[in-house]
C-alpha cells in the first residue's frame, strides 16, 4: 500500500477517535480504559459507516478522506464553538444550528466541485500530521497513568478489605443478638446552623430543636475534613482519614467499603439507593440496589461526548427520558419503606440535595430550570435547603417508629466555589472559603447510654458506634 493511501485512510480515522481520547486523557481521574473503550469501538464504527457512505456518493479515495474528516471536525467542535460564543454574547442553540449545518452543506459542496487532486493530497499529509501531533500528546499522558494504575490494582487487588478492622466474630453477631437497623444518610453540600444563620441568614433552629426533641445527639463541632466528597465519603466508609488519589480509587473505596464489610460479618443485608453522581455508590456489596428509574441514568461518558456535538440539544430530553422520576423524590419517599427488606439492614442513602441542580423551592415546588444554578441570588440555595430540612423531618418520624439508629450527616457543607450551568467554576466571595467545615452531624441511638464528643471526627462515627452497639474495642483515631 503506498505512503499516501495509508494518509488518506489514517487521518480520517483520527478525526473519529481524537474527541474519545481527549476526553480520556482529561479525565483520568474519573474514566478507566475498560470505560472508554466500548466508545473508541463507536468512534472507529462511525468512521467506516461515514467514509464508506462518502465513497459510494462521491465516487473518490481522495475527497471521501476529506469528507469524512470534514463530518467529524464539524460534528465534535459545534459544543465548543457555541460555549465560545456564549462567553462573548448569548447565542441560542436554534440560532446557531441551522448556521452549523449550513456551513456543512456548504462545505460538502465545495469538496464535490474541487477537481484539483493534488489539494486533498496536500491536505492528507497536512492533516496527518496535525492529528497526529493532538492523538499523540494526549496518549503521552494516558499510557503512563494507565501502566501506574495498572500495577496498584495488581499491587493491591482488594484495599478495601485491607483496611477493616480485624475484630469481627467468626460466628454472625446478629444471629444471637437484637441489632438495630441503621439508615445512613447522607446530605450532599447541607450547611450546619452556623453557616445558613452566617451566610443565608437563615435561623434553622427550628430543626435543632426538633432533633434535641425527638432525643437526637448533635455533634454540632464535627468539622468536614475537606470540601471534597471524594474524600469525606471514603474516609467515613472505612473508619479512617483516606486521601485517595483520584476519583477513580475514589470510587473503590466506597464500593467496596470497611462499614458495609464489618456488618455484613454481623449479620446485616445492604441496602444502596444508587441514585447519586458517584457511579454505582456501593453497588459492589449492595444486597439491594435501588435506583429511581430501571435505567438509572443514561452512561455520563455518552452524554459528555454528545454535549460536544451537534447532537447537543437532544441531550436534556435524553436526559429527562432516561429519569422520569426524580430521584430526590424516589429516595425521599422509598427510604421509609423497606420493611419488605428482612432486619437487620445496613441502609446507605447518598442524597444529592440540597447541592446543586437546584429544583425544590422551600415548599418542594419546581423551580426555573434557569436557575439550577444559581448561587448568585441565596433564595435558591436556602430553598432548597428548606425543602430538603422539611423532607428529613419526615423521613426521621418513619424511621423512629422502627427503632432503627440514624445517622445524617453532610458530606461538607456549603462551599466557596461552584460550576455554573455552563460547567464554568465561579467562586462566591460571600462565602467564606473555610464554610465547608460547618456540616451536619446528627445521631439517633436507640439504648444509647455512652457518650459522643461535640466536636467528632467523621471518620470515627462508625468507630463510636461499633464500639457501642457490638461491645468492640476500635481505636478511635
Amino acid at each position: 500500500m503506498k505512503k499516501n493511501t495509508v494518509l488518506i485512510y489514517l487521518y480520517p480515522l483520527l478525526s473519529a477517535i481524537y474527541p474519545v481520547v481527549f476526553l480520556h486523557a482529561y479525565n483520568l481521574s474519573e474514566i478507566t480504559f475498560k470505560q472508554i473503550f466500548p466508545y473508541f469501538c463507536l468512534a472507529i464504527l462511525a468512521f467506516l459507516i461515514v467514509f464508506i457512505g462518502a465513497k459510494l456518493i462521491l465516487k473518490n479515495l481522495e475527497k471521501s478522506a476529506f469528507i469524512t474528516a470534514f463530518f467529524f471536525v464539524w460534528i465534535y467542535s459545534y459544543g465548543s464553538v457555541l460555549g465560545g460564543l456564549n462567553a462573548l454574547f448569548f447565542v441560542r442553540q436554534f440560532v446557531l444550528l441551522p448556521i452549523w449545518i449550513g456551513i456543512f452543506v456548504a462545505g460538502f459542496f465545495a469538496v464535490v466541485k474541487n477537481s484539483k487532486k493534488e489539494f486533498f493530497t496536500k491536505m492528507a499529509s497536512i492533516f496527518t500530521v496535525i492529528f497526529v501531533l493532538l492523538v499523540g500528546f494526549n496518549l503521552i499522558k494516558i499510557l503512563p497513568y494507565e501502566f501506574s494504575r495498572s500495577i496498584q490494582s495488581e499491587e493491591k487487588p482488594r484495599e478495601t478489605e485491607q483496611k477493616a478492622d480485624d475484630n469481627v466474630d467468626e460466628k454472625k453477631y446478629c444471629d444471637g443478638n437484637d441489632c438495630h437497623d441503621i439508615y445512613y444518610i447522607i446530605l450532599d453540600e447541607y450547611a450546619g446552623f452556623e453557616s445558613m444563620k452566617e451566610i443565608f441568614d437563615y435561623d434553622n433552629s427550628d430543626f435543632y430543636e426538633f432533633l434535641k426533641e425527638k432525643g437526637f445527639i448533635i455533634t454540632d463541632k464535627s468539622k468536614a475534613k475537606s470540601p471534597d466528597t471524594f474524600e469525606n465519603i471514603p474516609s467515613n466508609l472505612n473508619m479512617q482519614n483516606l486521601k485517595p488519589k483520584d476519583k477513580i480509587e475514589a470510587y473503590k473505596n466506597i464500593g467496596n467499603n470497611a462499614v458495609s464489610a464489618y456488618l455484613k460479618e454481623k449479620g446485616y443485608t445492604t441496602v444502596v439507593f444508587n441514585n447519586s453522581y458517584l457511579p454505582n455508590d456501593m453497588e459492589p456489596t449492595a444486597d439491594y440496589n435501588l435506583k429511581a428509574n430501571k435505567s438509572n441514568h443514561v452512561n455520563n461518558i455518552l452524554l459528555v461526548l454528545m454535549n460536544k456535538t451537534v447532537f447537543k440539544p437532544l441531550v436534556p430530553h435524553i436526559q429527562k427520558w432516561a429519569e422520569p422520576e426524580n430521584r430526590r423524590l424516589f429516595i425521599l419517599e422509598n427510604v421509609k419503606k423497606l420493611d419488605y427488606i428482612e432486619s437487620p439492614k445496613f441502609v446507605y442513602v447518598h442524597l444529592i440535595c440540597p447541592h446543586p441542580p437546584f429544583q425544590f423551592d422551600e415548599n418542594g415546588n419546581f423551580i426555573d430550570e434557569a436557575n439550577a444554578y444559581n448561587w448568585t441570588d441565596k433564595k435558591y440555595y436556602t430553598g432548597q435547603f428548606i425543602f430538603i430540612t422539611n423532607e428529613i423531618k419526615k423521613v426521621i418520624n418513619s424511621l423512629m417508629k422502627k427503632d432503627s439508629i440514624i445517622i445524617i450527616q453532610s458530606d461538607h457543607g456549603v462551599r466557596q466555589n461552584h460550576f455554573n450551568a455552563l460547567g464554568e467554576m465561579h467562586s462566591y466571595d460571600y462565602i467564606p472559603e473555610k464554610a465547608y467545615e460547618n456540616i451536619l452531624s446528627v445521631f439517633y441511638l436507640p439504648e444509647f447510654h455512652g457518650y459522643l464528643p461535640r466536636d467528632l471526627k467523621p471518620f470515627n462515627t462508625f468507630r463510636e458506634v461499633f464500639n457501642y452497639y457490638f461491645e468492640d474495642e476500635l481505636k478511635i483515631l
